[in-house]
């Protein structure tokens, strides 16, 4: 029992701080998505209105072409979310096959293939002309090298190859913060570079970005999965995207089936709150009666960016030192989902900027925590071989909800707001509290059972 709890788990790996290296690199990689999505919104909105302006007499900041523009921005995120599906449970297959970085690199990279393009068409009259299938096509090819989701799947595995079980939470969610401070440099500096120099120049510095972050991972990111802790092989079915939710019932699997079948649905439940509300604030608060401006709708996201980093900066160390066993983890969580409830129920009866802001801030924190927290369970629940396998099945999840729930929530608010504009947001709420529901449901190991004996590494070593 002691040999197995020694060769198991990624404790044995490092005791070391070796997932700071990882730190920059999320921070880096939260900028370039924020500052893209602006860049490109202000782009679309551009030649949406050069469209339209040749059969009518329009200006550009009409509702008209918000509306156009928005229609168009729309169809490169659901391609570029359809490929992001597609191959999600694949490439967390290969990351244990061949190691972390070569998957965080090829995604990395992969978003070249959105901001070369977006550059070209700045400067290119054919492209400009014709920069609907050029476009679209581009970001949907982009999708199929991960984007986002693969990036936070590397990123998320390399944490846990290189951190104790008992302290995935604290580090999960200092990456959290560290998503919420990239944000908030991407969405401050993006908006004054693009109101200083324009859209060109802001895909220029992400490209010099995006260059650079691919030089660091080659020369001073060290690989955090060593070659005798990797995979036999790559299991090349998880070619149907389907197939990787099978990560949450595997036989080796170190929890009850059962158990991973209700940890898995609250956390679906709990993402698609998250995915959902953004839009939905944005409509709340542009339309009557709060009309707010794009500046003023952009400190009520801010103040939700800041929370995630006064998450890590002062919540994460006091749990780090207070929570212990995994009973403490599951109520955590618990608390969690039905603050952040709470909070978001909170924001459909607002009646101030400053209010719905204080709501969302505590909104942030309360997902931060619960978020973090999941990613821990789900990383304790197989065996160092399988880490990117399970966050596959969880990448799945969060690109699933990013594509489905901000247009189911868009609807519901639509229908709904002639009679009652905050309604979307109770059932924001709704899914919150079915999430904590799940997680009630959810058995956590007790204490003399939160080492496993064997996992199928510890198997493997002892027969070596």
């Amino acid at each position: 029992k002691k040999q197995a709890r020694v060769i198991s788990g990624p404790a044995a790996m490092s005791g070391s701080r070796q997932w700071w290296f990882a730190v920059p690199l999320c921070m880096f990689i939260s900028v370039v998505v924020f500052e893209m999505i602006l860049g490109f919104q202000e782009q679309v909105i551009s030649l949406v209105c050069e469209e339209m302006q040749q059969t009518q007499n329009i200006t550009c900041d009409s509702k008209d072409v918000s509306a156009a523009a928005s229609a168009a921005s729309r169809w490169t995120s659901v391609g570029q979310g359809l490929g992001s599906i597609a191959i999600v449970g694949l490439f967390g297959s290969i990351a244990d096959r061949v190691g972390r970085k070569p998957v965080m690199m090829v995604a990395i990279g992969g978003y070249l293939l959105v901001l070369v393009p977006s550059l070209l068409v700045e400067y290119i009259p054919t492209l400009r002309t014709n920069w609907r299938p050029f476009i679209y096509t581009m970001w949907t090819l982009s999708g199929l090298t991960g984007g986002i989701a693969i990036i936070l799947l590397s990123i998320f595995a390399y944490v846990a190859d290189t951190v104790t079980e008992d302290s995935r939470p604290f580090a999960f969610t200092v990456m959290e913060g560290t998503l919420g401070l990239g944000g908030l440099i991407g969405d401050l500096g993006g908006g004054y570079m693009m109101d200083l120099f324009g859209p060109q120049y802001v895909f220029l510095v992400l490209i010099g970005i995006v260059i650079a972050l691919l030089l660091y991972c080659v020369f001073v990111l060290p690989e955090s999965l060593p070659a005798e802790r990797r995979s036999a092989a790559v299991d090349w079915r998880m070619l149907n995207c389907l197939y990787s939710l099978r990560a949450f019932f595997d036989p080796d699997l170190l929890r009850p089936r059962i158990q991973m079948l209700w940890l898995a649905s609250g956390f679906l439940f709990a993402y698609f709150t998250v995915q959902g509300i953004d839009g939905v604030s944005t409509l709340f608060l542009s339309a009557s009666p709060y009309s707010f401006s794009d500046s003023v709708i952009g400190f009520y996201n801010c103040a939700g960016l800041g929370a995630r980093m006064f998450s890590a900066i002062v919540i994460a160390p006091l749990l780090e030192h207070s929570i212990r066993t995994e009973q403490g983890e599951v109520w955590i969580i618990r608390i969690s989902l039905v603050v952040y409830a709470l909070a978001v129920c909170a924001q459909g009866l607002a009646v101030g900027i400053y209010d719905v802001s204080a709501y969302n801030f505590v909104a942030g924190v309360a997902s931060a925590i619960a978020f973090a927290y999941m990613r821990g369970l789900f990383s304790k629940s197989t065996g160092p071989t399988r880490q990117g396998r399970m966050l596959g099945g969880v990448t799945f999840i969060v690109s699933a909800s990013q594509s489905i729930a901000p247009l189911m929530y868009n609807t519901i608010y639509s229908a709904t707001a002639s009679w009652l504009d905050g309604f979307a947001f109770f059932m924001l709420g709704l899914a919150s509290v079915i999430a904590a529901v799940f997680l009630s449901i959810f058995s956590p190991r007790h204490a003399d059972e939160e080492k496993p004996l064997l996992d199928p590494a510890s198997k493997e070593s002892i027969n070596a």
